[in-house]
């Protein structure tokens, strides 16, 4: 094969991956709940795709969590109620394990915490 067949090839390649990955993500946002109807108690876009993406990850058994804005909603009440003041504002949170929101880590570290949550929820 000539250098010029083997670039069109990568580049053919290129591109179908370019459009696979685009309409992977159209499809993952247009699976993702938008919980309009919770109005300011909603989760930002932004913050909700990381969660449904940590669910999905963590989904390892048939009948795992799913996420859903009724659960968005109970998570927004249990915080309400349970916390001894306001929940703090996004800019105020501190990352004790770097900049980046790792959802793995906060799972690991919370685990007995969420596990309450749950079982408090009714979500098991």
């Amino acid at each position: 094969m000539s250098l010029r067949t083997v670039l069109i090839v990568c580049v053919i390649h290129l591109l179908v991956i370019a459009c696979s990955a685009s309409s992977a993500k159209d499809a993952l946002d247009s699976t993702i709940p938008q919980c309009r109807e919770l109005g300011r108690k909603a989760l930002t876009k932004t913050v909700r795709k990381l969660l449904y993406i940590d669910i999905l990850n963590s989904k390892r058994q048939e009948y795992g969590p799913t996420y859903t804005c009724e659960m968005e909603k109970r998570a927004h009440e249990f915080v309400k109620t349970s916390s001894p003041g306001p929940a703090p504002e996004t800019k105020d949170v501190l990352y004790s394990k770097g900049e980046k929101l790792n959802l793995n880590e906060i799972r690991k570290e919370w685990k007995e915490e969420l596990e309450k949550v749950r079982a408090h929820l009714c979500l098991a």
